[in-house]
């Protein structure tokens, strides 16, 4: 009789006497597709009990300094996820349920851009991965795998809003985050139709306003059988009318190409043969990615880091910056998007002709049958709408 990998392991683990001393979590048992769904996806390292162990005791330590001193890790761990047991070291077993247990939903309300893009017409969420890097129980190796859940990424991680607040803040969204790629590896057929049926119990709550559905509120589409995934899920969707517009940003050039809209969208044909994803390039990829992708034309957005902060009032202590009743920046003079708009221009080479939008300006344009606008975004008080819309060929985010 031949027998299964998860009977080669039981057996495997007895004969060593139970040593790590883990317990598969039983419930949740599955193995990782490495040879086919996850073929292009390659590990960045692989642990084993004791190289996991070593790791958490450091994060353990990193939390003891002061915020001040604190490092920023690759991979990202909540420090009161882990637990010690009565000796005095890292409960491995406990760390494991908690990361692979099947996360209660996948679905959130979305980041404070998304929320505020929410009207009386339509409203967003999204579901998010951990970013840049992500950990992964590999049951049929009995090993902890980390992911690149980033694989484009270049100057954006430095900057990357998925790596600082709440997202690092509250030990909730770690492991959610973490539950969610654990079991979209483990068992993609049941992310796909738990993530589904979510999209249908909130749309019957959204009282007949359109959803809009983002991907990646952090992380990317890191496998092609995820982006698969997502494409299924919203051509089923689409095909049985529920009205949910899906879209995303990606540094990945091979999904990027492969969805990018067409050059002209006004005729009904073209508008059939329009992918299921509005996507836009991040211009912030690594370069290997970016030499992938023809920019004439493309959707991007793009950071912009300097070149604007002198148009704007700060404070008396000259380092932040004041916030109107808006939640928006507020300018120092009356024309100060006018220059605003000018210094995009220059630097980006986009025609300044009535085309190059503040996101305010966007906001009261009805959408173009082709590709039109490019839309400026400040990183306070401003929605991600511009993304969302075919319409808009380029969205310079202020960053701060």
């Amino acid at each position: 009789m031949v027998k299964s990998t998860k009977q080669r392991l039981f057996e495997m683990m007895e004969r060593v006497g139970g040593l790590p001393q883990l317990s598969l979590p039983k419930e949740n048992l599955s193995e990782v597709d490495w040879s086919n769904d996850f073929k292009d996806v390659k590990p960045v390292s692989c642990w084993d009990v004791d190289e996991l162990k070593n790791y958490l005791n450091n994060i353990l330590d990193n939390y003891n300094l002061p915020p001040q001193k604190r490092k920023k890790p690759d991979l990202i761990i909540h420090n009161k996820v882990i637990k010690k047991d009565d000796e005095g070291n890292v409960d491995v077993q406990d760390f494991i349920d908690k990361i692979t247990a099947e996360p209660n939903e996948i679905i959130t309300g979305g980041n404070t851009k998304m929320l505020k893009s929410a009207t009386d017409d339509f409203y967003t969420i999204t579901i998010g991965l951990p970013a840049f890097r992500g950990l992964i129980y590999d049951i049929e190796a009995n090993d902890f795998k980390v992911i690149s859940t980033c694989p484009g990424a270049g100057t954006c991680i430095k900057p990357c809003y998925a790596r600082k607040g709440n997202f690092v803040l509250l030990p909730n969204v770690f492991l959610k985050q973490t539950r969610i790629l654990n079991l979209l590896m483990n068992d993609p057929e049941k992310f796909k139709n738990k993530l589904k049926n979510e999209i249908i119990k909130i749309y019957k709550k959204g009282k007949d306003r359109e959803m809009r559905f983002r991907w990646n509120d952090s992380g990317d589409f890191f496998s092609k059988k995820y982006f698969d995934i997502g494409l299924e899920i919203m051509r089923e969707l689409k095909n049985d009318n529920f009205a949910v517009k899906p879209y995303a940003h990606t540094k990945v050039a091979d999904i990027y190409n492969q969805n990018r809209l067409p050059a002209d969208f006004s005729n009904q044909s073209l508008a059939n043969e329009r992918p299921d994803f509005v996507i836009s390039f991040s211009t912030d990829a690594k370069r290997s990615e970016l030499s992938k992708v023809n920019l004439q034309g493309a959707k991007t957005s793009e950071i912009m880091f300097n070149d604007f902060e002198d148009l704007f009032k700060k404070e008396k202590n000259g380092r932040t910056f004041v916030v109107g009743g808006d939640g928006k920046l507020v300018f120092n003079n009356s024309n100060g998007m006018d220059i605003l708009k000018q210094r995009v221009s220059d630097k980006f080479g986009v025609p300044n002709d009535g085309t190059l939008l503040s996101h305010d300006e966007m906001m009261n344009t009805p959408e173009a049958n082709k590709p039109t606008y490019n839309v400026i975004v400040q990183s306070k008080g401003e929605t991600d709408i511009s993304t969302q819309r075919p319409d808009v060929k380029r969205t310079f985010f202020l960053v701060h």
